[in-house]
């Protein structure tokens, strides 16, 4: 490494000095008190002992060295090899990041200049954007004035609520008005069939006498057949003829009937209804005819004669149901709401006490498409007012809408009552009779 021999023997010098101080150090404790005892004591036994340990670190010194040169040459190639193979890790680690990195940050690159490319152009779009937004808000504003503005137009009117509440009570009338049509075909065909129970079941005798009772007791007048109207005749002014006035049950002042409670507008009903279709049932089929084929030929035909009898009596019962009363104040929670079709009627100038206390379907719809506008305060709720005037169009289309399913109904009755007719038709052309051979006779 050097070109100077001297150079080299000073360095080999002070390597040595450095040795023999690291040796006195290393082995100054080996000795014992004497021996420091005797260096700070006398001269001459310290310089025997210092000569001594010259000797020894001497001897000890070049084995030292020996050791040394043998380890660190070891050491060092280790720490090379250590070193590589750390080198050669970091330069994989790093070679592949940055080729995983170096794309990224490339198109990082790219797409920084690109956004600075366009920093102009976005700029203009943020202030449209702006323009925007602005404009965004102040049609919102304009939809939440136009919104106010409805549902104040559009807000309930005290008519039209007065007219949904009505509306509650048509639901439950018409069910009863169906039930009491059905009421009154089921009885016709029990007695029509001479069941048990009926008064028919005798014949046509027992059952004379029973209607003879019921008119001599309710209907009867005194100045029928030159005013000898019959045994038994007690004339009742409220119910004279009734049974006759079938029109004035229908389209009378008086829109409502009890009759799911009072038997006495039950039985008229029922005698009106008799009058107009059956007023006799057909006699007893002895039992000997039965056995024949004439007997079964006639059990068919009433059989076939009571459902086309059903026709008639649906649609007559269901005229009739319509004006019957139902029981509106006995269900919780509507005690209140058959009053308000009482004060329609009445405020429509309909005298005091003819509104029902709880009104048919027919005084309902009486009250809400007819009574209502006749009100003198009708005319004062909606002049000079637009949006007034919008409601009660509203309300109006809504009951015109349920005129119009009445009317549907109405329509429908008739097809069925025009097709029973047909049928009977239809089977006395291929019969060559209406009636069977024993109803005949």
């Amino acid at each position: 490494m050097f070109n100077s021999t001297g150079i080299k023997k000073n360095k080999k010098t002070r390597y040595n000095i450095l040795c023999g101080v690291l040796a006195f150090s290393l082995f100054m404790p080996l000795g014992t008190k004497d021996l420091y005892a005797q260096m700070c004591e006398t001269v001459g036994p310290a310089q025997r002992e210092f000569q001594s340990l010259d000797r020894l670190s001497n001897e000890q010194i070049p084995e030292y060295q020996s050791q040394l040169s043998n380890f660190m040459p070891k050491d060092f190639q280790t720490a090379d090899s250590e070193i590589n193979i750390r080198l050669d890790e970091f330069d994989s680690n790093v070679r592949t990041w940055l080729e995983g990195w170096w794309p990224q940050f490339r198109n990082a690159i790219d797409s920084g200049i690109t956004q600075l490319s366009v920093a102009e152009p976005d700029q203009t779009r943020a202030i449209g954007s702006f323009i925007d937004a602005q404009s965004q808000v102040w049609t919102q504003e304009e939809i939440k004035k136009k919104e106010v503005e409805a549902h104040r137009r559009y807000r309930p009117s005290e008519m039209s609520c007065q007219v949904d509440t009505v509306s509650v009570l048509l639901g439950r009338a018409s069910f009863v008005s169906m039930g009491v049509a059905k009421g009154y075909a089921l009885e016709s065909t029990i007695r029509g069939l001479n069941k048990l129970g009926s008064i028919s079941e005798n014949g046509k005798a027992p059952e004379t006498s029973s209607r003879w009772d019921t008119y001599a007791a309710r209907f009867c007048d005194a100045g029928i057949n030159r005013s000898e109207p019959g045994p038994n005749c007690v004339p009742v002014a409220a119910f004279s003829n009734k049974d006759l006035h079938i029109s004035d049950a229908l389209w009378g002042h008086k829109k409502t009937y009890e009759v799911v409670d009072m038997v006495e507008n039950r039985d008229l009903y029922n005698e009106m209804l008799r009058n107009m279709i059956d007023p006799f049932s057909p006699p007893i089929i002895p039992e000997s005819v039965l056995e024949t084929t004439i007997g079964e030929k006639e059990i068919l035909f009433r059989r076939t004669f009571e459902a086309r009898k059903q026709a008639v009596y649906n649609v007559m019962g269901r005229l009739l149901g319509l004006r019957a009363q139902p029981k509106h104040s006995a269900v919780v929670g509507t005690d209140i709401m058959p009053s308000n079709v009482s004060n329609i009627r009445t405020a429509a100038g309909i005298p005091t006490g003819i509104p029902a206390a709880d009104p048919s379907f027919y005084e309902i719809m009486e009250a809400m498409t007819r009574d209502r506008i006749r009100d003198p305060e009708y005319i004062m709720n909606i002049v000079d007012d637009p949006e007034a005037v919008m409601k009660e169009q509203a309300t109006q289309k809504s009951v015109h809408l349920q005129q119009m399913n009445e009317l549907y109904k109405r329509f429908e009755e008739l097809t069925f009552l025009m097709a029973a007719e047909l049928s009977f038709e239809l089977d006395q052309d291929a019969s060559g009779s209406a009636t069977g051979s024993i109803s005949t006779q």
